[in-house]
């Protein structure tokens, strides 16, 4: 019996599996290279930035937690 699943990841290159009877095709397997462009994946952030960008949005009077010192919230 032959099965095919399709998933939505990416995946430049396949590979295989011949003990487990499996073969994983790869984006590039299928498709024309210059097809692929818009298909990788976009960057998130870096987590300094992302922490930066939460720590922008605190407000006063806002709840915190900080590793040493526990909770509290934000003053002026």
């Amino acid at each position: 019996m032959l099965t095919t699943t399709l998933l939505k990841a990416y995946l430049p290159d396949g590979f295989v599996l011949p003990e487990a009877h499996l073969a994983i095709f790869g984006a590039r397997d299928l498709f024309d290279e210059s097809d692929l462009v818009a298909a990788r994946p976009q960057r998130s952030k870096s987590k300094v930035s992302a922490f930066l960008s939460d720590f922008r949005d605190l407000q006063v009077g806002d709840y915190v937690v900080h590793v040493e010192h526990g909770s509290g919230n934000t003053t002026a």
